[in-house]
């Protein structure tokens, strides 16, 4: 069965992506973090760190927050925000979107 996945995060329209600049070095895809890896919350006006196991399947989209170096992942149906250097460190491509 294969299912049809939006390469944005549901919530985002053309306004929201003209808003990004940059461009994301690894692929937009599904990745398989290699660590423990930190990530950026935001709810309800409050900004939250949480840690991402070891293992955990993400899934990246082409929104580089170019002025902080952030990407949107998606994880346990969450949006989040992480370093574009800890994809590139911690992660591993395991198919593109």
């Amino acid at each position: 069965m294969t299912s049809h996945m939006s390469k944005y995060p549901s919530g985002c329209n053309s306004h929201t992506i003209d808003a990004f600049n940059g461009v994301l070095q690894q692929k937009p895809g599904t990745y398989r973090l290699l660590r423990d890896t930190h990530v950026v919350n935001t709810k309800e006006g409050k900004t939250d760190l949480i840690t991402i196991p070891e293992g955990s399947i993400i899934t990246t989209y082409e929104l580089p927050l170019k002025e902080t170096g952030l990407i949107l992942i998606e994880w346990d149906g969450m949006i989040l925000r992480m370093f574009a250097i800890d994809l590139e460190h911690r992660a591993t491509l395991v198919g593109e979107n």
